[in-house]
């Protein structure tokens, strides 16, 4: 009679571990569906996103290659560099003015 309790203790024990076995290889496998899933999204938006990118740099060679094309722009220069004396130099005293510079450099 011990021996039939035994036994049947044992199958009952048994299934559940059997049970628990299939439940954590469903779990894993749903796992791996769920990632395959998730990153083929991502796959695919990270596609659309590059092929959007890759319009955007094409319009955008388009529009430089237009602005370059245009024959009725005509470019301007730049504006001349002046330098402007602060304080007017008289130009007929050159050695007087040569030796106020050099006194005021040396005190």
């Amino acid at each position: 009679m011990i021996a039939l309790g035994a036994l049947i203790a044992f199958i009952v024990i048994e299934s559940v571990f059997r049970l628990l076995e299939w439940a954590v290889i469903a779990l894993v496998i749903g796992l791996i569906i769920a990632i395959a899933v998730k990153a083929h999204s991502q796959y695919k938006l990270a596609r659309d996103r590059r092929a959007e990118v890759k319009q955007e740099k094409a319009a955008g060679k388009h529009e430089v290659s237009d602005e370059r094309v245009q024959p009725g722009r005509e470019i301007t220069p730049a504006p001349a560099w002046t330098v402007e004396s602060t304080t007017p130099v008289a130009h007929e005293d050159v050695d007087a003015e040569l030796a106020r510079l050099k006194r005021e450099m040396r005190s």
